[in-house]
């Protein structure tokens, strides 16, 4: 038998379980975080704001990078906006480390 073991961040525990209470929306996922978004047209010419941005996407998607490699989130492939869910292996892992 071969045992594995890693290592994530105390943010990325966190944002999985909030993730796994609720499966959380993207709207922007063309935007890696609020600072890129910041340096869009979108937001320079005013046609958005910060606060929209934080309404309509979870956190920054590039902290879910952890997650994804891990294999602890995935998406739902199912709702009208991309949306991540918690993975069998994450829920697993939840249960394991609570």
């Amino acid at each position: 038998m071969k045992s594995f073991q890693f290592t994530i961040s105390d943010k990325a525990f966190e944002l999985l379980k909030q993730i796994n209470e609720s499966p959380r929306e993207f709207r922007d996922h063309n935007y890696k975080s609020l600072e890129e978004f910041k340096k869009s047209d979108e937001f320079i010419k005013g046609h958005r704001t910060e606060e929209s941005f934080k309404k309509r996407n979870f956190c920054d998607l590039q902290d879910l990078d952890e997650l994804f490699e891990h294999e602890l989130i995935e998406c739902d492939g199912e709702s009208w906006h991309i949306t991540y869910i918690t993975s069998h292996f994450g829920k697993k892992m939840l249960k394991e480390n609570p």
